[in-house]
């Protein structure tokens, strides 16, 4: 994010997808070590923030909206997970067959950016309805970049504390 952004002071951070994952918990962690202007979260109709994640953001502003046109407006960048992790306890016909659709309001889409709000748009994985395969090509959807570069640091981390 902050090399995306050329730092992250005074920024506008667009976060979205299970407010209950561990992966959102980290990120707000960790911006709370910046001096960010606000985190917008992008969350379900009627979903909110749960006391875990309020209790992190003691020193940061921030607002939930409900729909990916809001963050794209609001946010300088957005970091979009799955609202709906999978379950690897049980089988994958078992998810399919439960699995609801993604209300569209909540993807990101080629159609919901303009000239205006074309942020940086990253995902860290796994990758499912919330970000459509119709923005692969945009130059500002760099989620590959994002697991490609996550790939370098931990071959530099494992040669690093495993070489003589």
């Amino acid at each position: 994010m902050s090399k995306e952004l050329n730092g992250l002071e005074n920024k506008v951070i667009g976060i979205g997808g299970d407010i209950n994952c561990r992966v959102i918990r980290s990120i707000v962690i960790g911006l709370e070590k910046f001096s960010i202007k606000k985190i917008v979260f992008l969350l379900p109709n009627g979903q909110e923030l749960n006391s875990d994640i309020l209790n992190l953001l003691k020193n940061t502003d921030y607002s939930i909206v409900h729909n990916v046109e809001r963050v794209l407006e609001q946010a300088d960048i957005l970091d979009i997970i799955p609202f709906e992790l999978p379950d690897f306890n049980s089988a994958y016909s078992e998810k399919v067959d439960e699995k609801t659709s993604l209300e569209n309001n909540l993807i990101v889409s080629k159609e919901k950016f303009n000239d205006k709000n074309k942020i940086p748009i990253l995902s860290p994985g796994p990758r499912e309805e919330e970000l459509s395969s119709d923005t692969d090509n945009m130059d500002n959807v760099i989620f590959t970049k994002q697991a490609y570069n996550g790939l370098l640091i931990r071959m530099a981390l494992l040669y690093y504390f495993y070489t003589d």
